[in-house]
């Protein structure tokens, strides 16, 4: 029979614990917690365990204790934070999670704006981790790649409609934020209905050709460009194309590549003769553009419509620059 010295013993007195809790039988749980946390406590060298105290910490909020809850959660976050200073992005995820469980609580006690702020730290964090492993993915997928930022966008819209109401456009952004994840797993029916909601609220607060109206409007042509509806998504980014050109100007790189999305929806339709001017007023910006698929594009459709002199010229341009007709460099 072991005795306190076993190594994972303290682990299983929580263990027992939880089965004690999940009973209803908190005063039994409780002291069974207390015990490991004495065994823990002793063992100095094994006292940095996280998950170890968000366990307990939990478990207080559960039962309602959330004085004695926090203390817990804060050392969880706390050990979490120092594993990632120490061993960078591989820690990153332990970060996320003691941000959520501190934000949790936070939530139950109504202390809406502290917890706001976890959660939108731990979606940078996710920001952050997409950019150090793929650099490259990271300008389209932010956060959106990672599964565990769904319920933390979720959490940040229920906090916006609390603290600010449905018609806020912080609820908007939020609705904004967590439609643009379902639309980068492709779940597309759940991300609909959000942008809507999000241009209806922007339109009324902020005004139908604000820049953060024209950003919702784009996201759902994109989301009907993803579905193959093209004949939905063309006002919809002609409407954004308008308003990126008054907010943000003629040659931003939104505003450029607005364009170059409505080219390839005339493109999709097949309306040639609509696509051609498009692509024409980016061409002095091709190489302002991610990629060079506007300019391959540009060449094929130029051949399409039987300017061959002008696909011959864009074609040289592209070689002085290194890139060949079929886009390799």
């Amino acid at each position: 029979m072991w005795g306190e010295e076993y190594a994972g013993i303290e682990r299983d007195w929580c263990d027992l614990a939880f089965f004690y809790k999940a009973q209803g039988e908190y005063e039994q749980a409780e002291l069974l917690y207390k015990r490991g946390l004495a065994i823990k406590e002793n063992r100095t060298q094994e006292s940095k365990d996280p998950d170890f105290f968000s366990n307990i910490g939990l478990f207080y909020k559960d039962w309602g204790k959330y004085e004695q809850a926090e203390p817990f959660l804060l050392r969880a976050l706390a050990t979490h934070e120092q594993a990632y200073a120490a061993e960078g992005t591989s820690m990153l995820d332990g970060v996320v999670k003691g941000l959520s469980a501190l934000a949790e609580l936070y939530e139950a006690q109504g202390r809406d704006d502290q917890a706001e702020l976890l959660l939108q730290r731990a979606l940078t964090l996710l920001v952050d981790k997409a950019e150090r492993t793929d650099k490259e993915e990271a300008q389209y997928y932010t956060w959106g790649k990672y599964e565990q930022a769904e319920p933390l966008l979720k959490r940040v819209l229920g906090i916006s409609e609390r603290m600010w109401g449905p018609e806020h456009p912080k609820t908007a952004e939020a609705l904004h934020n967590l439609a643009k994840h379902y639309y980068q797993h492709e779940k597309f029916r759940q991300a609909e209905p959000l942008l809507v909601r999000a241009i209806a609220i922007r339109e009324q607060t902020l005004g139908p050709e604000h820049l953060e109206t024209g950003k919702s409007v784009h996201n759902l042509g994109a989301l009907y460009r993803a579905q193959g509806k093209y004949e939905q998504a063309e006002p919809l980014f002609r409407r954004s194309l308008k308003i990126y050109e008054q907010t943000l100007g003629p040659e931003h790189p939104s505003t450029l590549l607005e364009l170059v999305y409505m080219a390839g929806i005339y493109w999709k339709l097949d309306e040639y003769a609509k696509a051609e001017p498009l692509y024409k007023r980016v061409s002095p910006f091709f190489d302002r553009l991610p990629g060079d698929s506007a300019r391959r594009y540009y060449i094929w459709l130029l051949r399409e419509l039987g300017q061959e002199q002008e696909a011959v010229i864009l074609e040289r341009n592209a070689d002085s620059h290194g890139i060949t007709a079929s886009g390799d460099s």
